[in-house]
């Protein structure tokens, strides 16, 4: 088949099937089974003969009854539900979009993703991916088919973070960590330890340890998992382009900031806080982009307002009020949690330690996980409603939010009580409330 010519309306037809898959696979909680069929889409690619590989064959009958992919007819139709709302993009395309997001959701690492990849109705032989009852010399032999390396091997052999074998699929049964819906370094933190009463450990796995090779990455994941991280996403994004020849100018990923194609849901909102983020914090921003790397402006806001809205519950402040929490409130503030009305107390009834209960935590944990940005947050303020009011001379834009100028202005030289004005939000607004955005700084 052609392949797909990745213009604008492709790139926007992806970033839906995107948002929509992340729906999907959030609501099922079916990363495990996604992930797997990219991979097994993706593995049967001969470098020799330049056969195989990520190319949507695994649709046809032929091949998703191979006894290597019991079970994959699931992911299928889930896939095809979203095919049908983007008829546009490639199933080839599509299934290894779904590994990507399956990752993602499920707290692991951002895998760049380049679409433009081609549908072939041509599958290859049974046979080509790995039988998980062989040992070092098989899997070697299937990897380096593929022109993969010892570290791409053993990278890509954690993602049995996520999900369990199944006896009536696999002849194995059980999962190989003890929270299958979380991406992680526990699989390899798991192999070391030994044998592990419920945890699976396939001859596969094992062979990591045997050969000195793959046992040093090994190692190395099991004590870093940023190190992991960084690999697996490298090794995952190889494996979904092998025989591919995609161009790096179609990515449908963020660049210097710049968001290259986002829905128009949201976006008034969204430029809002990035133009303010840029503005306010600076390269705090950049240093916040950086640990989230692949993330658009839109995603890394959200991450930012869920740490702000974690230390204020960890101060005994409720982000709602931006008061003590259990005291009730006096001043209408901006909730940082979307959707979050006043008027539900659950999140200001102190239900655990953090502020949270359980449920909100747990959701806390799976979309937003800790980035370990150390916030400070300086003694609340409050201006004097006398004096902000009061007769004042045109600020620059700078100074109208509240910042001081990094460029000389008379603002300041004009405006004495320059410090009593009304504060903003980290939204831009007006607020009288007790929280300034300007006491919020990253270490």
């Amino acid at each position: 088949m052609a392949k797909p010519i990745v213009d604008t309306e492709y790139i926007k037809e992806i970033e839906k099937a995107r948002r929509d898959l992340r729906a999907l696979i959030s609501s099922k909680n079916c990363a495990p089974i996604m992930l797997r069929l990219a991979w097994h889409d993706a593995g049967t690619y001969d470098s020799k003969s330049k056969t195989g590989g990520p190319n949507g064959s695994i649709r046809n009958e032929e091949e998703f009854t191979h006894g290597a992919n019991n079970g994959l007819k699931i992911a299928l139709d889930f896939c095809e539900a979203v095919k049908s709302k983007h008829p546009k993009i490639t199933y080839a395309d599509l299934y290894q979009l779904a590994g990507v997001v399956a990752v993602e959701v499920t707290g692991g690492p951002t895998v760049d993703f380049v679409p433009g990849r081609k549908d072939s109705k041509i599958s290859t032989k049974e046979g080509r991916l790995p039988d998980a009852k062989q040992g070092v010399p098989h899997l070697k032999d299937v990897f380096y088919r593929m022109g993969l390396s010892d570290k791409d091997i053993v990278a890509l052999s954690g993602a049995h973070t996520l999900g369990r074998a199944h006896p009536e699929r696999s002849g194995f049964d059980g999962p190989w960590t003890k929270e299958p819906l979380k991406f992680d370094n526990s699989y390899f933190v798991e192999l070391l330890k030994g044998e592990s009463e419920g945890l699976l450990k396939l001859p596969t796995d094992i062979a990591l340890l045997d050969d000195p090779e793959f046992r040093q990455y090994v190692e190395l994941y099991a004590k870093d998992e940023d190190a992991f991280f960084r690999d697996y996403a490298i090794s995952h994004k190889k494996l979904s382009e092998l025989g591919c020849t995609l161009s790096s100018g179609s990515k449908a990923t963020v660049r210097d900031g710049i968001i290259i194609a986002q829905s128009a849901v949201g976006v008034v909102v969204a430029a809002a806080v990035v133009a303010l983020s840029y503005c306010l914090l600076g390269n705090k921003w950049s240093l916040i982009a950086g640990r989230l790397q692949g993330r658009t402006d839109n995603e890394i806001k959200n991450y930012w307002n869920t740490h702000i809205r974690r230390k204020l519950l960890s101060r005994g402040i409720d982000p709602t009020t931006h008061r003590p929490v259990n005291e009730p409130s006096t001043t209408q503030t901006i909730s940082f949690g979307a959707g979050n009305k006043i008027k539900d107390q659950k999140m200001i009834n102190v239900k655990a330690e953090s502020g949270l209960s359980q449920l909100e935590s747990n959701l806390f944990r799976e979309q937003c996980p800790d980035l370990n940005l150390d916030l400070r947050i300086s003694p609340p303020s409050r201006p004097n409603y006398q004096q902000s009011h009061q007769q004042q001379s045109p600020r620059c834009f700078a100074c109208s939010l509240g910042i001081q100028n990094s460029k000389d202005c008379n603002c300041s030289k004009n405006n004495n009580n320059f410090g009593n004005i009304a504060s903003y939000n980290l939204l831009g607004l007006k607020t009288n409330g007790v929280l300034d955005y300007r006491t919020l700084e990253t270490k």
